[in-house]
């Protein structure tokens, strides 16, 4: 599903503060041929005004605004949410055509939308593909962050997580959706999740064994260590030789890299952090040289067993 028209934003203003019931979803103009089915929902690019949307149908009155408390970066944030019966084949390919269902319909700004295998194929990522390596930090986030809340475990089908983007050529992010619970839906475990993940957008890196390594014991600390690696890979100094004042070396990195970082988005002051950006501060705001040490550590061993991994 590729999106690539521009958001007015007056539109995008006249939308939000607009009550709900003033909207129709005749009101839009839907590519039916765009449709994207994930998690129960379908999204459609949509016309409306002369400006872009996204339309997402959900069958019965499911919101797309999470229950869980997820950090708002992972949840798409609809500029206007109502409910209305509309063509049942729009929500549910099983319905004629001529049968009404009651839907919820979300207005979600204008954007490429992927699922995430669909990213992945599309083109494939090269062995040593950094953006892979960043959205994979970014869904390592997003299942901590769901593991904090009590959730064990995702679809199999890796449906509830949507990436949204300007482009093929950018990072995208990594967006959760709200999903009914089913037990007899297939499902995989955190570590299962991200694993599957690896397998999808790394095919072919040195790195992805050490990663499968790693996510393969079920525990807590697994997806933290799975992700120190990632950004150690991502974002780490050049130079890795193990010695003893490592962890001294590593803080004086770490001290440099966040004043750079911080000067840059002083003199840049950005209206809004992309994706890569927030990604990168996230990592340099909240690691520290021993978790740099203990990943350094684990690539240099990975790395005498005759793998090689090339980290810049």
């Amino acid at each position: 599903m590729n999106h690539n028209f521009v958001l007015s934003p007056p539109h995008l203003k006249s939308l939000k503060t607009s009550p709900p019931s003033h909207f129709r979803l005749r009101d839009f103009t839907l590519n039916e041929d765009s449709k994207l089915s994930l998690a129960g929902r379908n999204y459609f690019a949509a016309q409306y005004g002369g400006s872009s949307f996204i339309v997402c149908l959900s069958e019965g009155g499911s919101s797309l605004s999470h229950t869980k408390s997820l950090p708002p970066c992972f949840v798409l944030s609809p500029v206007v949410e109502f409910s209305e019966l509309v063509p049942g084949k729009l929500v549910s390919a099983t319905e004629r055509s001529d049968s009404a269902i009651q839907a919820s319909i979300a207005i979600l700004p204008c954007q490429h939308t992927w699922s995430l295998p669909l990213f992945a194929h599309s083109p494939p990522p090269s062995p040593e593909d950094k953006d892979a390596g960043i959205l994979l930090i970014q869904l390592l986030h997003a299942v901590k962050c769901l593991q904090a809340c009590g959730v064990d475990s995702t679809l199999a089908s890796m449906e509830e997580f949507l990436l949204c983007g300007d482009d093929k050529t950018s990072v995208p992010r990594l967006c959760v959706l709200p999903v009914a619970t089913d037990k007899l839906t297939p499902r995989l475990t955190l570590c299962q999740c991200v694993s599957k993940a690896v397998s999808l957008l790394l095919p072919l890196s040195p790195l992805s064994p050490l990663l499968q390594s790693i996510l393969s014991v079920e525990k807590l600390s697994s997806l933290s260590q799975a992700k120190s690696v990632l950004e150690l890979w991502v974002w780490g100094p050049e130079d890795l030789r193990l010695n003893e004042d490592k962890q001294v070396a590593l803080q004086r990195w770490l001290d440099l890299d966040r004043a750079t970082c911080l000067h840059s988005l002083v003199c840049s002051r950005p209206p809004r952090l992309s994706s890569q950006d927030y990604a990168h501060l996230l990592f340099l705001v909240r690691t520290n040289a021993k978790c740099l040490a203990d990943a350094a550590r684990v690539l240099h061993d990975y790395r005498s067993t005759k793998h090689t991994i090339v980290l810049e």
